[in-house]
Formats: C-alpha cells, structure tokens, sequence
C-alpha cells in the first residue's frame, strides 16, 4: 500500500489515510514520507502498517547519529529533524488539548508556550529501560527492541 505520512502520533507511529479515509498508523516512517507499507493489523476504524520501502523521503528525514535509532525505542522520532520533532509535538499538544480536553481553538492558543529545549540536539537524552528476565542467562540485562520483546543486541 503506497502512503504519504502526514504527521506523527504520540508515539513512534506516522499517521496517514488510506484510499478508503481510514486512518494508518505507519511504523519506520516520518511525516513527508512516501512509502510503501505492509498492513499488520485492519482494525474497524485504523490500520497498522510497517514501512517496507521509503519511496520518497521527507524533506525532514536524517540521518541520525546512533545506529540504534529504530531498534531501541530510545529515540522514537530519531529520524525526523530536531525542528520538525518539536513542531510536531507541540501539534500534538494543540490536537490533545481540542479534541481529549474540548479546549477551543483560541483557548489552545492561550495556553500553549514554545516548547523548551536543550541545545544539544542528542546529549540530553537521560532515560533508559532496560530489561531482565528469568528466561536469559542471569546476570543478563539488556534493552528491549523498539516493537517486541526480544533484548536488543
């Protein structure tokens, strides 16, 4: 299925629409993305995809330092530019705030700041989980990869 990512979810996800106008949570993508993706779950109102190919990327895709990004889930958004990371999370606020707290539009407005911001776009990172379990050989422990259970290596 080919999809133009549109914005980004809470989350690790882009959000697209199908042909149908149902609502596409792409996994692997960034807002401006064209890409082909693979449909994992068809839900009654959304789907869930995964990338397979980035057919176009967006004009705010990078290259991100840490060869990580993707597997972790550390840095969930670690492909998008550091502005449109921000941009992005404050229409996320904005979108919460209209449509979960039933704020009106200039209400948001007021409320809404400038996101804060460290200057260094990777060195402020400062929060970890990782993993253990009784089903590796202890002391074993490890983080977890961004989408299942199996420890990142």
């Amino acid at each position: 299925m080919k999809l133009t990512i549109e914005s980004m979810t809470y989350g690790t996800d882009g959000l697209a629409h199908a042909d149908n106008g149902k609502a596409v949570f792409v996994q692997g993508a960034v807002a401006g993305d064209t890409v082909e993706a693979e449909v994992v779950q068809d839900g009654k109102s959304f789907m869930r995809a995964r990338t397979t190919e980035i057919l176009e990327p967006s004009p705010d895709r990078i290259q991100p330092p840490c060869p990580f990004v993707g597997i972790c889930g550390g840095c969930s958004w670690g492909n998008l530019s550091r502005t449109a990371q921000l941009a992005a999370k404050e229409q996320n606020l904005r979108s919460t705030l209209e449509r979960i707290g039933k704020f009106a539009p200039e209400q948001v407005d007021e409320l809404v700041q400038p996101i804060c911001h460290t200057k260094d776009d990777w060195g402020y990172r400062n929060k970890i989980d990782p993993f253990s379990s009784d089903r590796l050989p202890l002391p074993h422990m490890s983080f977890l990869q961004n989408a299942g259970l199996l420890p990142a290596q």
